[in-house]
């Protein structure tokens, strides 16, 4: 079964939740202000996250490395953090918002419900930002991406977790020292949702994946794919990409019948294979999928700028 927010209406979690986004957009809307938006990345380094679980064997094979405690290189990987810096008329940052490819799995299995890496990066940056402005994680291309210390328990593995979260909080407040405006900035925001036709790997079937593409003054992208994503397919779109900042947005459910696409891996990865590449229930798209998709969000982007 394809999973499809959709056909989850009737479940009372799924109800409350689509209500409670509702809410807060109608909300959001009642509290609109002028604001600057600028944004920026640069080179992250960490002693936490993140290395690539599928380690590819001289002779081909693929081994699933899920944790790395031994912080053995890994490639490939997106060495990079994103900031999009919101500030309101009089220059005070309203939202300040993180970009990383990383599974948020630290206290996996552990048996802990938790926020994980994105929850003690907000904490942290709560304390050191200006009162009202709120920090924010976007997930971008994790599918093939976890920290190192994944599973990590007791007491050692919650200070790891926090631990993480500073250090990518700390990361991202390099990129924002470094944010300034354009001055010829003119405002505008464009919005495209295109269906992508995506072949079925193993059978005669095709299935439509809608893929959100937003652009803020035309020097800030956003693109999404309704699944996991592998983090070369973040590195493809960066290299297409007409804007340097532009940011992949994986596990971004877009709705519109378009369905969960479970992982999605780049070509490469496919034929390498491994969990999330190879042909199973995870797995289902043509080898080509995540491609298409970047394809589709470049030409969209290049689209609304021109």
């Amino acid at each position: 079964m394809l999973l499809d927010w959709p056909g989850f209406s009737e479940d009372p979690w799924y109800a409350a939740t689509e209500a409670k986004i509702v809410a807060a957009i109608g909300e959001a809307m009642t509290h609109l202000f002028p604001a600057t938006v600028v944004a920026g990345k640069q080179s992250f380094e960490s002693a936490y996250m993140a290395h690539n679980r599928r380690r590819v064997n001289p002779d081909g094979s693929v081994t699933m490395m899920w944790a790395n405690p031994d912080r053995l290189p890994t490639e490939p990987i997106d060495p990079t953090v994103g900031v999009i810096l919101v500030k309101d008329d009089v220059a005070k940052p309203r939202a300040f918002v993180v970009h990383y490819a990383c599974h948020p799995v630290m206290m996996m299995n552990t048996g802990r419900l938790s926020p994980d890496f994105p929850g003690a990066m907000c904490d942290y940056l709560e304390k050191v930002l200006p009162i009202n402005c709120m920090p924010m994680f976007l997930q971008g291309a994790a599918g093939d991406l976890d920290p190192y210390d994944l599973g990590a328990r007791g007491k050692q593995g919650i200070a790891l977790m926090r631990q993480a979260g500073v250090s990518l909080g700390k990361g991202a407040l390099r990129v924002a020292r470094n944010l300034k405006p354009r001055q010829d900035q003119n405002a505008s925001l464009a919005v495209r949702e295109d269906r992508v036709t995506i072949s079925y790997r193993n059978k005669d079937k095709t299935t439509e994946a809608l893929v959100a593409t937003v652009v803020v003054n035309d020097d800030l992208a956003l693109v999404t794919m309704p699944g996991e994503p592998f983090v070369r397919l973040q590195l493809h779109l960066a290299e297409k990409s007409p804007l340097a900042d532009t940011f992949l947005l994986g596990f971004a459910y877009c709705g519109a019948g378009s369905p969960w696409l479970r992982y999605i891996p780049d070509e490469q990865s496919a034929g390498e294979g491994g969990f999330g590449a190879s042909t199973n229930w995870y797995t289902f798209i043509a080898v080509d999928g995540g491609e298409k998709m970047v394809d589709r969000g470049v030409a969209s982007i290049r689209a609304m700028i021109e």
